[in-house]
């Protein structure tokens, strides 16, 4: 076996397509990274004209399976960025800039006062009755109904 490091392109089944960057997507991708891909020089993977396996990032909204990353050769790269989740719910994110607030102090300091309902409800009213906050605007926003 030889400690010759292998060229992301080495194993690509079509001598076309060898110097060709190739991006696929399920489902959907943000345009923003459509655009970013296409400006470095990577096309879309085509079903009519590449093959199955001819591709160098896939893109998914949903986590890839072990069998995916298992199948992906060595010029191939499964994008998704594990526990993204996280930062996409407005009440998730509101928890994890309070705790990097608490460990980091004012570099997270450029939020505003935010509650989760129902459990700092006690911390909210207070806030809300306090002196000088008549007229006050407050943003109520449900939780997981995707509402903006």
């Amino acid at each position: 076996m030889s400690n010759k490091p292998v060229k992301w392109y080495e194993n690509m089944q079509s001598e076309k397509y060898r110097n060709q960057l190739i991006y696929k997507i399920e489902k959907s991708i943000p345009q923003v990274v459509q655009k970013v891909l296409e400006e470095v020089g990577f096309i879309e993977w085509d079903p009519e004209v590449h093959g199955e396996d001819q591709w160098n990032i896939l893109w998914k909204n949903q986590r890839p399976s072990l069998g995916e990353f298992r199948r992906a050769a060595a010029y191939q790269k499964l994008i998704h960025i594990p526990k993204t989740g996280l930062i996409c719910t407005k009440d998730n994110l509101a928890r994890l800039i309070k705790k990097m607030k608490q460990l980091y102090g004012k570099m997270f300091d450029f939020t505003p006062l935010t509650f989760i309902l129902p459990n700092e409800y006690k911390q909210f009213i207070k806030n809300f009755n306090q002196e000088g906050n008549e007229g006050s605007l407050w943003i109520c926003k449900p939780s997981d109904l995707s509402r903006g």
